[in-house]
């Protein structure tokens, strides 16, 4: 009970972008109590006889974070950038653009990690800030929740071909779409498994800025450039 106060679990130093530039808080090392051995350095304590106050001090150990101040410090060049339109007066299918957006805006990817547009987007329900709008299913248009979601994965896919990041999985629709390139879009649905997936291959973290709004949605990849100013990359479907 005396020892409550002073146990904390690790918290990882987080990161946002504000007004353009990015703000840092620091991480916190969790702190636990090893009551065992402190029982133990108290027990041997006590053997020694009560004469006079008997007190120990408590065995305690950390934890370190696993997402430091010094890490996200790196953050400091775009990495890939791309938008889409969107009809702003079509004001289910823009929600559910903004939501999704939201959903994936702060995101921070430590080196090796893998993201995983549905493990951020889902669960596709009005609970969760959607609405039902039109999408793709077996090569016809139907309402759905969440419809439209697909220009979020197809936004994140472009952005991700720019960065270089690889990618692990990626789907195309049944039929083309208006806001991307045959070959260039990426199809997203909670029923059938498809989703877009790729892993930060850099030696440094990635943080994801994403908005949409006045029509434009738009997703870029920040992190620490490491390729040559004087490579050229050509992009076709």
């Amino acid at each position: 009970d005396n020892c409550a106060p002073y146990v904390r679990e690790a918290k990882d130093a987080s990161v946002s972008r504000e007004n353009g530039a990015f703000v840092i808080t620091d991480e916190v090392t969790g702190l636990a109590v090893d009551l065992e051995a402190t029982k133990a350095a108290l027990d041997e304590a006590l053997n020694q006889g009560l004469s006079e106050g008997v007190s120990v001090e408590a065995v305690v150990t950390e934890t370190q974070p696993r997402i430091r101040r010094a890490d996200l410090e790196t953050i400091s060049d775009v990495l890939g950038t791309f938008s889409t339109n969107f009809n702003a007066g079509d004001r289910s299918r823009t929600q559910n653009l903004k939501t999704g957006a939201a959903k994936i805006n702060g995101a921070v990817l430590m080196p090796g990690d893998q993201f995983s547009a549905y493990e951020y987007l889902t669960p596709f329900t009005i609970e969760n800030g959607y609405a039902a709008a039109g999408s793709y299913e077996n090569g016809r248009t139907v309402d759905s929740i969440g419809g439209g979601i697909c220009q979020i994965s197809t936004t994140v896919y472009n952005a991700v071909l720019k960065a270089e990041f690889e990618v692990v999985s990626r789907s195309p629709h049944s039929m083309t779409v208006s806001y991307a390139d045959p070959g260039l879009d990426s199809a997203q649905a909670e029923s059938s498994g498809k989703d877009l997936c790729f892993t930060n291959n850099t030696e440094y973290p990635v943080y994801v800025e994403a908005w949409a709004r006045n029509g434009r949605l738009y997703v870029a990849f920040w992190g620490t450039e490491t390729r040559p100013d004087n490579r050229e990359v050509e992009y076709y479907s």
